[in-house]
């Protein structure tokens, strides 16, 4: 379940932090106002303290944590406090979604053994809408809606503006140039970069030994082309570029 609350950026700039734990924040409150409304279906019985599910919860939590440890350590490598209170909370709340989860399954098993007490057919309904709608496979589906929501609020609000980069080959022109993973190229030759497709393009239109000018948003660069290792275009010696957008 942990896994599911994980972020799906591969990367968080610093500009990000606060949409990073909003995203994450509005997904909890989802849950906890899904959680609060099937508390008019169950009753407070079917949710009581057990030892037995404070255990099978705290463990089913743990290992989905060690599961996914790699994704923990690298979201908090960032050293951000948002990103510290985001991955801890999405600790608490799979371990009060697998409670509930794991409350519901037994209140369920329960009546199908039990076929001689009288059964209480509206809190039956809110136990199986609750094995319904917070298993994994649905909270994923959330989140990826969530996701979605906040993509189409953000492109309407930004337009790219340049390609950032992820990282620099050694022994190439922008490494010989000093150019650091994370400036964002904002032209190329004095044309403003806005198409990742178009900024390779350009490039594979060029040839070794070619001078181009390179505008950052830290630096500006002249540099002559290397020769793309299998191929005959010029070559910088960035890689993992993605676009970044700015507000319109």
């Amino acid at each position: 379940m942990v896994d599911l609350v994980m972020p799906i950026m591969h990367t968080v700039s610093a500009d990000g932090y606060l949409e990073f734990f909003l995203i994450y924040l509005i997904y909890f409150i989802i849950i906890g106002i899904f959680i609060l409304l099937m508390k008019k279906l169950i009753s407070n019985e079917s949710l009581q303290i057990k030892r037995w599910k404070i255990i099978t919860a705290f463990f089913i939590t743990a290992f989905s944590i060690f599961l996914v440890r790699e994704s923990y350590s690298k979201y908090l490598t960032n050293a951000h406090i948002l990103i510290f209170i985001t991955v801890t909370l999405s600790a608490i709340v799979s371990y009060f979604v697998w409670y509930v989860l794991l409350s519901s399954i037994a209140y369920l098993v329960n009546a199908v053994r039990d076929s001689k007490t009288k059964k209480n057919v509206k809190e039956i309904i809110g136990h199986i809408i609750i094995l319904l709608l917070l298993n994994p496979i649905s909270l994923q589906i959330l989140l990826f809606i969530v996701l979605l929501g906040n993509n189409y609020v953000y492109m309407q609000n930004n337009v790219p503006c340049g390609i950032m980069i992820g990282n620099i080959i050694a022994d190439s022109p922008a490494f010989l140039l000093d150019m650091q993973p994370g400036e964002i190229i904002l032209s190329i030759d004095n044309r403003k970069i806005t198409d990742l497709n178009g900024f390779v393009q350009y490039l594979s239109n060029k040839k070794p030994g070619e001078h181009i000018k390179i505008m950052t948003n830290t630096s500006e660069y002249d540099l002559i082309l290397g020769q793309k290792p299998g191929s005959g275009s010029g070559f910088i010696g960035i890689g993992n570029l993605t676009i970044q957008y700015c507000k319109k």
